[in-house]
């Protein structure tokens, strides 16, 4: 149901795209509910809330947009690490609900993630 969200913020249809994806992210929010991370599920879990936060950026409800893509910053640091693509995936899409609000954080953010992606293996101190 997800996917149709996606497909229906592509066409513009915002109040179709938010509701298709407040309702595929209840689900599988449900359906994780009594599970641990470690039994998995989260890395789902995550891609649903990555693009609801997408939806609701686009919809411009930056706050709940912010909120949730801070939540799903958040447990890919704690999840995959900081260094691991996912994470620096969803810190740029972080730094992208930034710029629209035109916060400066969001550059910091953006060159952040170039700087990983430039030096992957990079050491951190």
């Amino acid at each position: 149901m997800m996917k149709l969200a996606i497909i229906y913020k592509d066409q513009g249809r915002l109040s179709d795209a938010e509701l298709y994806g407040l309702k595929s992210f209840e689900m599988v929010k449900t359906a994780y509910a009594s599970t641990k991370p470690e039994d998995g599920g989260s890395g789902e879990l995550v891609w649903y809330m990555d693009h609801l936060a997408t939806i609701y950026d686009t919809c411009r409800k930056f706050t709940e947009a912010e909120k949730l893509q801070l939540d799903v910053v958040f447990i890919s640091q704690k999840e995959y690490g900081e260094e691991h693509p996912q994470t620096v995936t969803t810190i740029g899409n972080l730094a992208v609900i930034y710029s629209h609000q035109g916060k400066y954080e969001g550059r910091e953010l953006s060159d952040s993630r170039r700087d990983i992606y430039k030096n992957p293996r990079q050491e951190t101190p």
